[in-house]
């Protein structure tokens, strides 16, 4: 093995949808999705196999991060509960390129984050391919020996309703944390190998990540933010209008709404206090009105819609073409139901809260669902279940709301960071 050792700092919001992941406060964003290869074990070979010397296309697959697209790694793990430890699989975008059938999250069946194997091994991989371009970036060479990787920290979050079960955080951190870990890059003539370890391994709760970004400046984390990210506000008349910055809602109580792929964080939280006893959840999401859409499309004409979540709700929500405005309609009849599952737990959490929120936030990929499709509607419930306080509803703009965990993550981890540093 190589005496070369690297060290690395990683946040981890392995989404339902979306796998978003920041190393070294790089950001990476790719689907949550894995297959496994079917070519025997020891031949497999991308269909693009590169030469190791070929400087040029290293630099491609390197330097302008075409490896994101093209992740096929074997994986060696004691951390994997549901696949074996050596099997070789395609990751993320590059999932696609297979006729093998396409391994994601099943929000249809509330499938456990923590239980499940696609975000270690989408992690596991990009870590490796990290790791290799590193190894590219200093030395302009290819690594033809063993990279070592020390993962000093690992920030990552569970949905609510997995972090509130007894014991669930600490058995999905021990996963990282208690195993060795190996990975090896396919995409070259010579493969890369990578030994990866974590030292140690932070669980939060996805909601509480939300709110250290909404007090605090990800690109500046021990400032408070003040910047557009409070534009959308929905107040009950203009003389109630205030401005709102991250250090006014630091003593402010609020109901934050996570709206994710296949779950919807319901969180109470005064600052940075979350109230988790009070806090809850919905077992479903707007990837979850994706997936029924499908299913009815497919059943009204089988194989009608061969793609996946991802690039359905891509298609129905930006296509202009005759078949996504199908998918668009049949996705659109979906969200009702959903809608009034968020209504109904929103009512009996304002109205069973003990103390009056101050602010309703919505936020998460499928906040843009809410101001787009049922804001005034929203608006009734939310006046009937806060009385006469009638709580303004702040929703999070499209532009932040996807990576507004990770950017929780990422504030984390840059104060646990100092904090170290300054002993």
């Amino acid at each position: 093995m190589s005496d070369i050792e690297m060290h690395l700092d990683v946040a981890e919001d392995g989404g339902n949808g979306y796998q978003k992941t920041a190393i070294q406060n790089e950001v990476f964003v790719y689907p949550s999705q894995i297959v496994e290869s079917n070519i025997p074990k020891g031949a497999s070979k991308d269909s693009g196999t590169m030469n190791s010397n070929d400087t040029s296309a290293l630099q491609e697959f390197f330097g302008n991060e075409a490896f994101k697209k093209r992740m096929n790694v074997t994986v060696y793990s004691e951390g994997l509960l549901r696949h074996d430890t050596g099997l070789t699989y395609f990751v993320g975008d590059n999932a696609e390129k297979t006729f093998n059938e396409i391994e994601a999250y099943d929000v249809a069946t509330n499938t456990n984050k923590s239980k499940s194997d696609i975000s270690l091994i989408s992690l596991l991989s990009l870590i490796g391919y990290y790791s290799a371009k590193k190894y590219w970036s200093q030395y302009k060479a290819f690594p033809k020996e063993d990279l070592n990787v020390v993962v000093d920290r690992l920030i990552t979050a569970l949905p609510l309703n997995e972090f509130k079960r007894n014991g669930v955080s600490a058995s999905f951190a021990d996963r990282f944390k208690n195993n060795n870990h190996t990975v090896v890059l396919n995409n070259f003539d010579l493969p890369v190998t990578v030994h990866i370890r974590f030292s140690y391994v932070n669980v939060m709760p996805e909601g509480l990540a939300s709110v250290m970004a909404l007090i605090y400046d990800p690109k500046s984390p021990l400032d408070y933010r003040n910047d557009d990210i409070y534009s959308h506000v929905y107040f009950n008349s203009p003389e109630d209008r205030v401005d709102i910055t991250g250090e006014s809602i630091t003593n402010k109580s609020f109901l934050l709404i996570d709206i994710g792929d296949g779950s919807t964080d319901c969180i109470i939280s005064e600052g940075l206090d979350n109230n988790l006893y009070s806090s809850s959840g919905l077992e479903q999401g707007i990837g979850t009105c994706a997936q029924k859409a499908i299913d009815y499309l497919n059943a009204e004409n089988p194989n009608n819609v061969r793609m996946t979540r991802q690039k359905f709700l891509q298609t129905a929500l930006e296509g202009d073409s005759s078949w996504a405005r199908v998918y668009r309609k049949t996705f659109e009849a979906q969200l009702p139901p959903f809608f009034t599952s968020l209504d109904d737990k929103v009512t009996r959490m304002l109205t069973t809260y003990k103390s009056n929120v101050d602010f309703v936030i919505v936020s998460g990929g499928g906040s843009s669902m809410v101001e787009k499709y049922h804001i005034e509607d929203f608006q009734k419930i939310v006046k009937y279940s806060t009385g006469v306080f009638n709580a303004p509803i702040i929703v999070i703009p499209e532009k932040y709301s996807q990576l507004l965990n990770l950017s929780g993550l990422q504030v984390l981890l840059y104060r646990m960071q100092q904090a170290h540093f300054y002993g």
